[in-house]
């Protein structure tokens, strides 16, 4: 996707191994001890980067949701158990990829290895084998709300920056596509306007984070019983609809960030 997007800039937009040490908000960036002004900074540089931190100090802190967790890929193709495993301090996903690949993630409260879940349900005890330590990823799970608002002078904030939040709908990245849309088509003011589609997600994602893992075994026992008296696909048809953004009339599209 860089690679994708760095070719349709000329070369001298691209700046790669450059460190930022300060972001103003009259569009000023000091980068390797000089300084540049630009019309409009967008800030995707995560929930503790430079932009949040100095030009948006009043925005809520990032903090720790205490859960970790793991993501690989696998250089095989599953024919069948592509879906989420559910327990009670720890879940998995198991995805598909379009080069027939298959994406692997989990999350977990405590102090348990990825070795911990070798007699969970198959494919993941074979995927858990397939795994490569140095090509795996293992992050730290932060949130952090939305702040209220999302511009000040020229600087704005999209992605990460603008809406950190648990991965329970894996609505990261289509967020921040959702956020350079909006900004591309309708400017600062329109972005500010996405503010209530972020909150709902953030609630939203704390709120499945707690049914997925709930923590504690009478919890478990009454999510798996609502999953049996609820229907695969009307459940389905709720958890993807947070899915479904339609990005309005200046774009003739409907795009679905699943």
């Amino acid at each position: 996707m860089i690679a994708w997007l760095a070719a349709r800039l000329p070369q001298q937009c691209v700046q790669y191994g450059t460190t930022v040490t300060g972001v103003g908000a009259d569009g000023t960036i000091e980068v390797n001890g000089s300084t540049h002004r630009f019309d409009l900074v967008v800030g995707a540089d995560g929930a503790r980067g430079m932009t949040r931190r100095t030009v948006f100090p009043d925005a809520p802190s990032p903090r720790s949701t205490g859960v970790t967790g793991w993501a690989w890929i696998v250089d095989r193709e599953l024919n069948a158990g592509f879906g989420p495993i559910w327990g009670r301090t720890a879940d998995f996903g198991i995805l598909p990829l379009i080069d027939g690949r298959t994406y692997v993630y989990g999350s977990r409260s405590g102090n348990a290895t990825l070795n911990s879940y070798r007699d969970w349900a198959q494919p993941l005890p074979e995927l858990i084998d397939a795994a490569s330590p140095d090509r795996m990823v293992t992050p730290e799970i932060f949130e952090a709300r939305p702040p209220r608002r999302l511009f000040r002078g020229k600087v704005v904030l999209i992605g990460d920056a603008a809406h950190t939040m648990r991965p329970t709908f894996g609505q990261g990245a289509a967020l921040a596509m959702e956020d350079a849309i909006t900004l591309a088509y309708r400017g600062t003011s329109a972005l500010s306007r996405r503010w209530p589609r972020m909150l709902a997600l953030y609630g939203l994602s704390k709120w499945g984070s707690y049914f997925a893992t709930p923590g504690h075994a009478t919890l478990e026992t009454a999510r798996n019983w609502s999953l049996r008296l609820v229907a695969d696909a009307s459940f389905g048809v709720m958890a993807g609809s947070v899915s479904h953004w339609r990005p309005g009339r200046y774009l003739n599209v409907t795009i679905d960030t699943d």
